[in-house]
């Protein structure tokens, strides 16, 4: 079977490529936090430099919205006159 994507959702994109960058985010994130409550917190206690490591996820997971939402509008712009991608599918039942 042969298909070809004409128009992709621009709301379910921005949504999915922002929680994705927003998750992936996180994993620096993690590593930082451990860094600096090993540094930081022993010398000189909380403070609001803490903050940081809750709003860098954030950014990411907005930057992350906007560009999905800017990929779906090119994509759906350039496809609806040079066509979409084209791509073929094969189905297979499987037999437990």
């Amino acid at each position: 079977m042969k298909y070809e994507v004409k128009k992709i959702d621009i709301w379910s994109t921005a949504k999915f490529t922002g929680i994705f960058y927003g998750l992936i985010s996180l994993v620096p994130v993690v590593f930082a936090m451990v860094i600096y409550f090993f540094e930081e917190f022993s010398r000189y206690g909380l403070d609001s430099e803490i903050l940081i490591f809750f709003v860098i996820p954030l950014i990411v997971f907005i930057a992350g919205l906007i560009a999905g939402a800017l990929f779906a509008l090119v994509y759906n712009a350039i496809a609806a006159h040079v066509g979409g991608f084209k791509m073929e599918i094969e189905y297979h039942e499987d037999k437990n």
